[in-house]
Order: structure tokens, then sequence, then C-alpha cells
């Protein structure tokens, strides 16, 4: 065995080493990342990792027929002066490649195919990390959010978003909480009418519109950071905001930091976003009119209830069955509305307040 081959099987078994301390996770990203950063430092050269989307965007001529023969056949390619190591895990498909620039290690041609068995081994080894986290990150994803909305799903919100919001409470007596607990109105009559597909595609609208329409605003509804900042750290440093699919139809908003007169400002940004919003159409199979829904297939309302902590409600644990009960009674609002609406018409239905309680 050269000189150069035994060199680089001493650094294979490093690397194999020092991947074997990354921590997988749900986040794809870093796994890479790492797998990157600690293939140089043991290889003691230069390595970068390039993803299957990095390779779908790259502009054609970027990468050489030889690499991109490599890249899609999956095959070792090893050339005096850089290897392609492609990432495989069982049958993950592409996990993307690694390319380890060899200048440094001047290796002979006739050596080239003695070192695939090596970088095939990490590439495998690699992959697994890989595949291992994107499967992570899909059961995480699964286990936490609403597959319709994109929103936090009720067993989430329930095992985690609430036990940490009591814990805040406990730990922070004088900071407001406010949860806001709403539902679409009739929703049963869209899916009765014009179909669950048209349902879903609802949903879907209504969990971006609830996502667009927290954030931070005035002094008054001193709410959020950003969505993205809630979900690495949890609500525990307050000024923060998060919803959840408590049920079928029913939403709930967490908004810490918040009092009674600023959730009553996130409220009413919730109901005029989802009232003015118009929801697509394409999914729609009207059953015809026997089937009551007051409205049409693009117009989608909602009724609000709102309890806050410390100001209206003297007990954390209290706060989702309170804002509960005042969600009960907006919707009585909403039903006389809609009476209006059969009786007076649009102007009946607009001279009623709007179905948005709080304690």
């Amino acid at each position: 065995m050269t000189r150069a081959l035994e060199d680089l099987l001493n650094r294979n078994i490093q690397v194999s080493r020092a991947l074997a301390q990354i921590c997988v996770q749900p986040d794809p990203k870093y796994v890479t990342e790492q797998i990157a950063i600690r293939c140089s430092n043991s290889l003691g050269t230069s390595v970068r990792l390039i993803t299957p989307k990095e390779l779908r965007v790259r502009i054609p001529g970027d990468y050489s027929d030889h690499e991109q023969r490599h890249f899609i056949v999956g095959e070792v390619s090893t050339q005096s002066t850089q290897a392609i190591i492609p990432l495989r895990y069982q049958d993950c498909g592409n996990l993307g490649a690694l390319l380890i620039e060899l200048s440094d290690h001047d290796l002979p041609m006739d050596v080239e195919e003695r070192t695939d068995g090596l970088f095939s081994y990490l590439g495998e080894h690699a992959g697994q990390l890989v595949a291992t986290s994107k499967q992570l990150q899909d059961e995480t994803l699964l286990a936490r959010y609403d597959l319709h909305t994109g929103l936090h799903n009720k067993n989430y919100f329930l095992k985690e978003i609430l036990p940490s919001v009591i814990r805040f409470a406990e730990e922070n007596p004088d900071a407001p909480i406010s949860f806001l607990m709403f539902d679409l109105n009739r929703f049963k009559g869209v899916n009765d009418r014009y179909g669950h597909k048209h349902g879903d595609s609802v949903l879907t609208e209504v969990g971006e519109i609830v996502n667009q329409s927290l954030y931070r605003t005035t002094d008054l509804a001193s709410i959020v950071e950003t969505k993205e900042s809630f979900r690495r750290t949890g609500p525990a440093n307050g000024n923060r905001e998060e919803a959840a699919r408590y049920g079928g139809e029913e939403f709930i908003a967490v908004l810490l930091g918040t009092n009674n007169a600023g959730a009553m400002v996130v409220a009413k940004r919730i109901y005029h976003n989802i009232h003015n919003h118009r929801f697509r159409t394409d999914q729609v199979n009207d059953k015809g009119s026997d089937v009551y829904y007051p409205y049409n297939p693009d117009h989608v309302t909602t009724s609000i209830g709102i309890a806050t902590f410390p100001e209206c409600v003297k007990d954390a644990q209290d706060l989702l069955g309170q804002a509960d009960e005042v969600l009960y009674k907006a919707k009585e609002i909403q039903r006389q509305k809609e009476e209006a609406l059969k009786t007076k018409g649009q102007a009946g239905y607009d001279s009623l307040p709007l179905p948005i309680l709080s304690l």
C-alpha cells in the first residue's frame, strides 16, 4: 500500500470518528454543515457538501460533465485533484455529495480505484446522518404541527405550550398573558355544501392568515419577536405570540406580554383579515342550496373570545377554559348577525357588533 493510500486511510478513520460525534437533530442544514466542517478538519483539506437542492438550482456549467455524471449515477469518482462522494443510505435517494480536494495528497493514478471503498464508506456514514436527520425532522413536524394549517396542533399545545405558559405566569405573576380562542362560523356547512377538499383549502389559507396576523404592532399590543424565535426558545422570555389549531375549525392564539386591550387589537386584526379575505374556490363542489351556509364559498367568518391573566383571570390555568366560555358568547352574537342577515339583509348584519368578546 502506498504512503498516499495509507495517509487517506488514516484520515478516513479520523473522519469516521468525527462524524460519529455529530448529534443528529431535526435540522438537516445543521447536520450537513457539521459534516463538511468535520470532514475538512479531519482530512486537512477543503471539503464542500453539495445538497440536492443546490445541484438542482445550479447554473449549467458550474459543474463539469464528469462531476454531473457522478452526481447522477451515485458513484464515487476519484481523480488526482478531486473526489466526488455521493451521500447514500439505504433507499433514501439522492442526499447530496461531498467534494474533496485531493491536491495536497498527490494521489497516484494506480491507487485511485483502491480508495473508492474508503470513500464509499465515508459517503454511507455521512448519508446515514443526513437521512436520519431528515427523518427526525419529518417526525418532529408531524408531532408538532397541523397538516392543513401549518400551525401547532392541539396535542403539542396541551403538552408543551400550555405548561410553559403556566410556568411563565408563576415566575412572572404581574406579566399579562392573553388567550384568543376563535373558530370558523358554520364550517360544517362549508364541508357539507362545498366539499371537504374546499374545507381543507380554507383551513390552509386560514392558517396562513393567522400566521401573518401575529406580529408586533404598537406598544399597547406589545406582542412578539418572530415565530422562528418562538420555536427556538419557547415562550419563557415573554413578549411573544403563537397560534395553534385546537380542534376541527377551532384555533387558539397565545399572546405573552399582551394585556386585554392589546389582545382586542390582535383579535380585530385576525377577524378582519379573515372576513376580508377571498378564499380560493377551485376545489369547490357545490352540492346545492339544500345544505345551509349563509355565505359565498369564497367567504368565511370567525368569532373570537378573549381571556387575559391577571387582568381578568386570576389563575393562568383557567385561561383556556375562560377563553372558551367567552367564545361561546361571541358565537351567540354571530348567530344574531346571521339572523339579521336573513331578515334585514347586509345592513342588518353590519348594524350588530363584531362577534369579539373579552372577560
